[in-house]
């Protein structure tokens, strides 16, 4: 290449000298590079897109690099072999002229192909390469790693991780972290360094966590003939880095099985009770609790605001159930669940009186495995108590008594001599007389047994309150029969006397615990009156609906009201 040049003296003009100059290229091109994996990337915004980071590399393309700017209208596919073949495709752009993109088939990661220029180019000066060659292209594709187990494995102990790379590299390159997740998105701290063994394409490294948690996993290893191919699988793992859960690389550590919640816990009057052992927390032994500024981890299962524990089922090893007539009986096999979380007992009789123990061994999917035991008292029913004072008196049942006849109801030690019911615009009438002793007899009249969906008047002459056994409410149906439908009660136009009804099955007596007038006739439209008799006052009792629920009165178990509909209905309690 020739050069000449001139310019302006200063001060004056030279004769036929003018203020530019001209450079004249005369050199051939060269090819001075090749390397594997790199290409280029449209989605970057730089004039330049190559991409020449090892961990975004691509097998199938393969840069070559020119001494100068070449001239495109010179630049052809067939200008090209690789390993004596020529490529797929090829691309020259402006903003990278003494480059050419080529575009091959898949490469192994540490393929170094020969490359070969075998016709004429040019470059923007004119200059040509006739041929040129480079007997070993450098090898810009990295390892591809990949860590095993996948899934979001769950141990008790130790965890061993499996680093696997599709090409040779240095046992001494090779680094595997480990760190626990402590917020949404953060690792906690300094990760942990394991150690590893195996090469130059597998290795493994076995870490013991003392805490449970959620771990995150990376690694890195570099190309054994290549100090620059470093890979990496897996997010990082430095303090406050941001971590994306659901593409991370993740194991739990799970130490211990939570108590379960026992039903019933200490009591029940229900001899049927189904016994329920649920192991909810299971799913909730590590994750995050609310603090002042955002979330840290925590291992308290009661705080856990957002969990990170994927393994939440146990499986049941052995069951025993002990009683006042049972002596550990083994119930292992009639435990049923749906979900391996709660699981489910039924007696096949009523429980006795008494204290009872079920002892209850599981195991997690962790492998702990634990006994729980818990103990629960039957007690008798306590008898539905409706008070009276002297006089008549409004009442109802909440449920079915166990007896409904109305002498058995009633019985003969409380001294009510007039009962009445009043059905569909019918009153239903029960009296009885004092015999010559002044013990009540058997109540005669078309009113004979007690239904806990009507409303009763009942005269008596002391405070002595009706007592009689209603039992818990039943699910289900037994064997032939159809389900039982919760209660409803049916409403006529004009007045009618109806209960109040415990869907709960729980109330014993008629106490403060009151129910809010508006949700139990929420189902009901086109009332305008509902009253109770107050019979100490003697007059009547207004229940006003305010037409919001849990503000203004109430009506109460045991009692019974007056109600005046305009259209039929029905009463859902």
């Amino acid at each position: 290449m020739a050069r000449w040049t001139c310019s302006r003296a200063r001060g004056a003009d030279i004769a036929g000298c003018q203020p530019y100059s001209i450079s004249v290229d005369r050199t051939n091109p060269d090819l001075t590079a090749a390397v594997t994996g790199s290409w280029w990337d449209t989605a970057k915004t730089t004039d330049d897109k190559t991409e020449t980071d090892i961990t975004k590399s691509l097998n199938t393309s393969i840069r070559l690099d020119f001494d100068a700017a070449l001239d495109s209208t010179t630049v052809d596919l067939t200008d090209f072999e690789v390993d004596d073949s020529t490529p797929l495709s090829m691309a020259w752009f402006s903003t990278r002229a003494q480059s050419v993109f080529l575009t091959v088939a898949a490469l192994s990661p540490n393929a170094r192909p020969k490359i070969e220029v075998v016709a004429e180019l040019k470059d923007k000066a004119g200059n040509k390469l006739a041929a040129d060659s480079i007997a070993n292209a450098a090898d810009g594709i990295g390892p591809t790693l990949t860590l095993s187990p996948t899934g979001r494995p769950v141990t008790k102990d130790s965890q061993t991780i499996t680093l696997t790379s599709n090409e040779n590299a240095s046992t001494a390159t090779v680094t595997l972290e480990i760190v626990q997740i402590t917020s949404t998105t953060t690792a906690d701290g300094t990760p942990t360094t394991v150690p590893v063994t195996g090469g130059p394409l597998t290795w493994s490294g076995t870490i013991s966590p003392s805490a449970n948690g959620l771990y995150n996993v990376r690694a890195e290893a570099t190309d054994v003939n290549v100090s620059t191919n470093t890979a990496t699988v897996g997010q990082a793992t430095a303090s406050s880095v941001v971590i994306d859960l659901s593409k991370a690389i993740l194991f739990e550590v799970d130490k211990s099985i939570p108590a379960p919640i026992f039903i019933p816990a200490s009591t029940t009057d229900d001899p049927s009770a189904i016994i329920s052992v649920n192991f909810v927390d299971e799913g909730k032994e590590y994750g995050l609790k609310a603090a002042t500024d955002n979330l840290i981890h925590t291992n308290t299962p009661a705080d856990v605001v957002t969990s990170f524990d994927t393994h939440a089922t146990v499986t049941v090893s052995a069951a025993t159930l002990t009683g006042p007539d049972l002596v550990a009986v083994d119930i292992a096999t009639d435990i049923s669940t749906a979900d391996n979380i709660v699981f489910l007992y039924k007696h096949g009789t009523d429980l006795a009186v008494g204290d009872h123990t079920i002892k209850i061994k599981v195991k997690d999917e962790a492998g702990n495995e634990v006994e729980f035991s818990n103990t629960f008292k039957v007690t008798a029913r306590a008898e539905f108590s409706v008070p009276l004072v002297p006089g008549w008196n409004m009442v109802s049942f909440p449920s079915d008594p166990a007896d409904p006849a109305i002498d058995a109801v009633v019985g003969t030690s409380v001294p009510v001599s007039v009962v009445m019911a009043y059905s569909d615009g019918v009153w239903l009438t029960a009296t009885r007389e004092k015999d010559s002793t002044g013990a009540y007899g058997s109540f005669a009249g078309n009113l004979t047994a007690i239904d806990s969906k009507l409303g009763y008047w009942v005269f008596t002459d002391t405070f002595a309150p009706i007592k009689t056994l209603i039992p818990r409410l039943a699910g289900g149906a037994p064997a032939g029969t159809t389900p039982t439908l919760p209660p409803t009660i049916k409403i006529v136009p004009g007045w009618n006397l109806v209960p109040v009804l415990d869907v709960t099955g729980d109330k014993t007596a008629a106490s403060a615990d009151d129910v809010d007038a508006d949700l139990y006739f929420a189902s009901l439209a086109d009332i305008t009156k509902v009253y109770n008799f107050d019979t100490q006052l003697g007059k009547w009792s207004a229940v006003t609906l305010d037409g919001v629920i849990t503000t203004g009165d109430t009506v109460r178990h045991g009692k019974a009201y007056w109600v005046f509909s305009t259209k039929v209905g029905t009463l859902a309690p």
